[in-house]
């Protein structure tokens, strides 16, 4: 997939210092991403004020992505969505309804302080995998 987006959105997707549900959302499906080139905003008129960049998307197959995460991605999407409700809030507190506690997040190795952008992906899979099946992990 090529796609054109805003340069700071395609850097955020590409190297995210901070984890967005769209940088997420990309990173569990696809196999690799890269910008391929910036475009001048005088590319275009009326011109704008931000530059895009051209972003290349490999996605991953349906069979790659449960390979690689052990579930869906979709369903660790619908947790990260609970958990990017309110981004200042402490990740526990935005996953209340699904019995997910700060010590549940360290029993996990989660900072149990830790909001929603903190988490890699890793972290997404590792806590969808035990909100889906508890006994699978060690968490309280």
């Amino acid at each position: 997939m090529v796609a054109l987006v805003q340069r700071e959105v395609a850097e955020r997707i590409v190297r995210p210092s901070k984890t967005s549900l769209l940088s997420l959302m990309v990173a569990l499906s696809s196999k690799s991403v890269e910008i391929l080139s910036r475009v001048s905003a005088n590319s275009f008129y009326p011109i704008p004020k931000v530059e895009s960049a051209i972003l290349k998307i490999v996605p991953m197959t349906p069979a790659e992505r449960l390979e690689k995460w052990g579930i869906e991605p979709e369903e660790i999407m619908q947790v990260a969505r609970l958990g990017f409700a309110h981004p200042r809030k402490l990740l526990a507190s935005n996953l209340k309804s699904l019995r997910v506690s700060g010590s549940g997040l360290r029993d996990l190795g989660i900072d149990e302080k830790a909001r929603a952008e903190d988490l890699l992906p890793d972290d997404w899979a590792r806590l969808t995998l035990h909100i889906h099946n508890p006994s699978s992990l060690p968490l309280s």
